[in-house]
């Protein structure tokens, strides 16, 4: 939610042609919603009505359609090519339904095809109106010579909003295969998190549920470092 006021706050920086193609993601984002839920609500209701027995739920979420499958792609996709708008609900529960290890391959192909979507939509448009206003939330990137390793450590940061990535992506130029495998490799961690963590609520196991909360801690303290070091450098410099 404070993504999507974040976004709403955002979205007056950019220019008519990009708000046109951000209300386009949001009217599909919502359309997509809308036949998530109604095809997933009747079945919670159901559950929240007879108890949350196992077989209950093993037979109502763990047998998705090639529908579904496709549906929580796309939702997956959208969200993570939404600026400004967090990927993480959609990954948990992709969790929940497919599955620790499905799960995880959805997330996966979701944040590749949402990222890919977002770098060539601002290779196409012209952002420079915006970055300056932008620029100070990827600064730390730049501290880094390698661009693929920047990139790779700007998507792998759940707290980073990664169509500034691939704004940076497209400002440096970086090659359409280096920037692939950047984001294969950097949303993996994430992606596996959300995924995992979305089966342990399935299962109620609260020690795998811990277990991934000190991974995001951890992230986000690399994060935090990775910050507070590259702040000092620019500190120096000035």
């Amino acid at each position: 939610m404070r993504s999507f006021f974040i976004m709403m706050q955002k979205l007056k920086h950019f220019s008519k042609d990009h708000r046109v193609w951000l209300r386009i993601g949001l009217l599909s984002f919502l359309i997509f919603l809308g036949l998530f839920l109604y095809k997933y609500v009747p079945l919670v209701r159901e559950i929240w009505r007879f108890g949350t027995n196992p077989l209950l739920l093993e037979q109502t979420f763990r047998h998705p359609t090639l529908g579904d499958i496709l549906l929580l792609v796309v939702l997956t996709a959208l969200m993570t090519a939404i600026p400004f708008m967090s990927s993480s609900v959609i990954a948990l529960v992709n969790g929940v339904i497919l599955g620790a290890t499905f799960g995880f391959a959805i997330n996966w192909l979701g944040a590749l095809l949402g990222n890919i979507l977002v770098a060539t939509i601002i290779a196409h448009t012209d952002l420079a109106h915006v970055r300056g206003r932008t620029d100070k939330h990827t600064q730390w990137l730049s501290h880094f010579k390698n661009h693929f390793l920047s990139l790779t450590l700007g998507y792998m940061i759940p707290f980073v909003p990664s169509f500034l990535v691939n704004d940076r992506a497209v400002v440096w130029k970086t090659p359409k295969k280096q920037v692939i495998c950047a984001i294969l490799l950097g949303t993996a961690p994430s992606n596996l998190i959300y995924a995992f963590g979305g089966n342990a609520l399935f299962k109620w196991n609260f020690n795998d549920l811990l277990w991934l909360a000190l991974i995001l801690g951890v992230l986000l303290g690399v994060y935090l470092i990775v910050r507070h070091v590259t702040g000092k450098k620019d500190k120096n410099v000035t």
